[in-house]
């Protein structure tokens, strides 16, 4: 039996998502951050969004994900403090209701941090 012929409507032939390519970069590479941090971006493993999120450890910020395999939660946000930072994965604990959520970091689209003090 083939499973797609009973979930047709779950199968949106979505493409892959896009993987970088790291083999271009030069080993000396650092990038420098608009206020003027500098990060290495020597190890493969630690991609720039990595780098710049564990700085941002204990952090209030709204988290922007999408869902494009779900009809129901199709785009979400979320809104709490950075509590870990992975390799592809993020846990944040909501503010409101001290809900901790571990995200995959391949839906999340982008990251608001509240401004402080």
């Amino acid at each position: 039996m083939d499973f797609n012929q009973y979930n047709s409507k779950y199968n949106q032939n979505v493409p892959p998502y896009p993987r970088p390519n790291l083999d271009y970069r030069d080993s000396n590479e650092v990038a420098t951050t608009n206020t003027g941090t500098i990060l290495d971006l020597k190890d493969s493993e630690n991609s720039f969004v990595n780098a710049v999120l564990k700085r941002a450890i204990g952090k209030e910020a709204t988290y922007y994900f999408s869902y494009p395999d779900s009809i129901k939660w199709r785009d979400m946000a979320y809104e709490g403090t950075l509590e870990m930072v992975g390799e592809d994965y993020i846990v944040i604990r909501e503010t409101n209701t001290n809900y901790i959520h571990v995200l995959l970091m391949l839906y999340l689209e982008y990251v608001v941090f509240k401004k402080t003090k």
